[in-house]
């Protein structure tokens, strides 16, 4: 069954006239072979004239004969003022017009470049500057669980004994009322547990109370007042 509803394109109007006309087929046989209805085969039958001249304009690659566009040199020159238009617009707006295409090269008359470079330190390596905290603890439970216990140096101890001279007094029963007071007894039972053969135990769970203290006085530091602390003591 032929679909009446198909519509032909120039090329195969062209070839149903070449069947009519040297084939000599009959519109039945046209209908069943380009697969259109009657009407439309009669209408090109009828037309085989002008689509022959849509034919030969076209070249056969558009179904109609292409229109001259008269206003193109008037279109052409719109754009490129447009185009001019805006550049000016960019320029002051403080936009400066880049013309050559960007690259990486360093500009001779760059001095400030030049010194920044001057100071890089090529000796060092990237991989272990970014590493560098790859396994440190961020929270109470890795701090709790971490059981690495760092050797102690003389310079750690050199330091934690000038820091024990700086803070008060030591402290008894319930004198002990700051973190800051805590801290201090702390790092004194760290001194204890430094003199002691084999207490990595001790060490360990000295240490790890130690940067709990630590954090809690960070918090507090930081901590903003609310508005009735900060009005309570005016």
């Amino acid at each position: 069954m032929t679909s009446k509803n198909k519509c032909l394109t120039l090329n195969e109007k062209i070839k149903l006239i070449e069947s009519s006309e040297k084939d000599e087929l009959t519109v039945k046989q046209i209908c069943e072979l380009f697969k259109c209805g009657k009407s439309q085969v009669y209408n090109i039958l009828k037309q085989k004239n002008e689509i022959k001249e849509q034919w030969m304009n076209g070249n056969g690659r558009m179904k109609r004969k292409p229109k001259s566009n008269a206003n193109e040199e008037i279109n052409n020159l719109t754009w490129e003022w447009f185009v001019n238009t805006v550049k000016k617009c960019f320029i002051k707006a403080g936009f400066n017009l880049v013309l050559d295409q960007p690259t990486d090269a360093i500009n001779d008359n760059d001095n400030d470049f030049k010194l920044l470079c001057s100071t890089i330190n090529e000796k060092v390596d990237s991989d272990e500057y970014v590493n560098i905290d790859k396994h440190l603890c961020t929270n109470d439970t890795d701090i709790i669980a971490d059981t690495t216990v760092k050797p102690c140096t003389s310079i750690d101890v050199e330091q934690s004994s000038s820091e024990d001279e700086t803070d008060n007094v030591p402290l008894h029963g319930n004198d002990i009322k700051t973190y800051k007071n805590a801290l201090h007894e702390i790092k004194r039972l760290e001194m204890f547990a430094l003199d002691q053969n084999n207490e990595n135990e001790l060490l360990e769970s000295i240490l790890n109370l130690k940067n709990l203290v630590e954090k809690k006085m960070a918090s507090q530091i930081t901590k903003q007042k609310t508005l009735d602390e900060f009005w309570s003591k005016i």
